[in-house]
């Protein structure tokens, strides 16, 4: 299986960044951003939705889990409803957090969880050298749009309705897991 954004140290990143996810997935999930569908291994088919923006990459998406659901962006029913919305290392690239935040929050159900992965903003120069060497990829980086501290990726579930019930950092710190819940 392959990644779109490849960089020596990426795999490891992707597969640390679900393992502290693969806890807090509950009932139908709804993956933001779901690249080549490496959580779908993880979630029943019948409970996993993914999308993406890039067409080519959930080509290889439905060919790696062809039981499961991928779909473009656009085509995501906003009236549909899930128990967790995953987005690992998506929001950082989004022009307008908040506004993007919002969407799916009100996709969850009463009591369903929003789960962000970010890099930790002190760390950004550091994840910028990194990419320079190709030790992670120097796509994603150059379309960062937005880091987060604690404080700001707070202000920012709360502005959209959710409560903050889980809070942790991973990867020595360079890294955060966010949970929302609504």
């Amino acid at each position: 299986m392959t990644t779109k954004y490849s960089g020596v140290l990426s795999p490891y990143l992707r597969d640390r960044r679900i393992a502290v996810t693969r806890p807090l997935l509950k009932g139908r999930v709804l993956d933001v951003g779901c690249a080549e569908g490496h959580l779908a291994e993880h979630v029943a088919p019948a409970d996993y939705v993914g999308v993406d923006l890039d067409e080519e990459i959930l080509v290889e998406a439905r060919s790696n889990w062809p039981d499961h659901t991928f779909m473009s962006l656009d085509a995501l029913d906003p009236g549909e409803r899930f128990d967790t919305v995953v987005a690992l290392a998506v929001i950082e690239h989004v022009p307008d957090p908040e506004g993007w935040l919002r969407r799916y929050a009100e996709q969850l159900v009463p009591g369903g969880s929003v789960i962000i992965t970010t890099p930790h903003a002190r760390w950004e120069p550091l994840h910028g050298i990194a990419a320079k060497f190709s030790l992670t990829s120097d796509e994603a980086h150059e379309e960062h749009e937005t880091t987060f501290d604690e404080a700001s990726i707070t202000r920012l579930i709360e502005s959209v309705g959710l409560r903050m019930t889980s809070y942790k950092r991973f990867l020595a710190g360079m890294n955060q897991l966010v949970v929302g819940t609504r």
